[in-house]
């Protein structure tokens, strides 16, 4: 297993990765735009991303989906093999700021189309009580 250690430094990061997040919503528009790839996806936006214990590569977006905007968090580490475990998304979805326990979100295995990190934890959380500013 590969441990994931959140120190104060990995909290900044977060912190900064959250707050661009939130001022920079993705539109409805703009992400059925990325899913038919023609658009990047957003995590070739540096500020979406952060890197946490050297290994954990976390991108993050605040998106407007049918169902509401919504949390998405998308967690990588460097294997062709493995993924990140349970217990290192849930302490990732807690310092991003979900709401929800994560048996509760819509969590899938991504492939990223990335040789050195080929796989991806994805978690998307409904946020209920969010209204657009």
């Amino acid at each position: 297993m590969r441990p994931l250690l959140i120190d104060a430094e990995a909290k900044k990061n977060i912190a900064k990765v959250v707050e661009h997040a939130f001022a920079n919503k993705i539109q409805i528009e703009t992400l059925q735009k990325m899913v038919a790839n023609e658009l990047p996806p957003i995590g070739d936006t540096p500020e979406h991303s952060c890197y946490i214990f050297k290994d954990f590569r976390v991108v993050f977006s605040i998106e407007q989906h049918p169902m509401g905007w919504c949390r998405h968090m998308s967690v990588s580490v460097p294997s062709d093999t493995k993924v990140p475990s349970i217990e290192a998304i849930e302490m990732l979805t807690e310092e991003f700021g979900f709401q929800t326990p994560l048996r509760n979100c819509h969590v899938r295995i991504e492939e990223t189309g990335d040789p050195e990190r080929p796989r991806a934890i994805n978690v998307i959380e409904a946020m209920k009580d969010y209204k657009e500013d």
